[in-house]
């Protein structure tokens, strides 16, 4: 069945897709980026990530592969897309899949597994900016950063996407609306072994932030 145009969809909240889909070639530790030890709990960065994007309440979704999460999908994590080990790959294609994944949705908010500082209210900002129904992003102190977020009209152009360039053109001719914000997590990923060192000796946690004991005890199950 194709795909139904944007106008189609019944209102709804946007939606976060948490893109852990990537080779992540440049990391040299033992084991993937997104498995390594993050925080003061038993997660890792990806849980810490996806415990984030749960944390707003808006619906997420999970682009992943098979060897980065077992067959449950994580407490929260409303749809979970697990593409093949083997084929095309891409930042474009993780979000279109993301994207047609949670077709309904009011929109879409992109956010890499690998940034597993980003703050919850942060995303909250940049998805109501979504109102204007065009495209948004957090910046801090000048430095555009993520989440990236996509208004629904948009919906046949992500899901168009393979590149690895991801939404780039899009982005270009649509200037998204810039969200200020103190959270230095916006723009602090993971690549490489020194770039997780570096996260891990940074306290960017606003005061009275946990991840909830229900998603740990999660958390620690799927890692048992």
């Amino acid at each position: 069945m194709p795909d139904s145009s944007p106008g189609s969809f019944p209102t709804a909240p946007p939606a976060v897709i948490v893109l852990a889909a990537g080779r992540g070639s440049r990391f040299t530790g033992d084991g993937h980026k997104l498995l390594q030890p993050f925080g003061a709990t038993d997660g890792t960065v990806l849980e810490h990530s996806i415990a984030n994007a749960v944390s707003t309440g808006l619906p997420v979704v999970l682009v992943t592969l098979s060897r980065l999460c077992d067959d449950r999908t994580p407490l929260g994590v409303e749809t979970r897309v697990t593409l093949p080990e083997e084929g095309e790959t891409g930042i474009g294609v993780s979000i279109a899949a993301g994207v047609r994944a949670a077709r309904t949705a009011g929109g879409w908010l992109i956010l890499p597994g690998d940034m597993p500082l980003v703050r919850p209210e942060t995303i909250v900002r940049v998805a109501a900016a979504l109102h204007s129904g065009g495209t948004a992003r957090a910046l801090h102190r000048g430095l555009p950063g993520h989440p990236v977020a996509f208004a629904r009209k948009h919906y046949r152009h992500l899901v168009g996407l393979r590149e690895d360039v991801g939404a780039r053109d899009l982005l270009a001719s649509h200037p998204p609306q810039l969200i200020e914000t103190e959270d230095a997590g916006t723009t602090l990923d993971i690549d490489t072994v020194a770039d997780l060192d570096r996260l891990r000796n940074l306290d960017l946690t606003p005061p009275g932030f946990t991840l909830t004991e229900c998603m740990m005890q999660d958390l620690r199950h799927r890692s048992s």
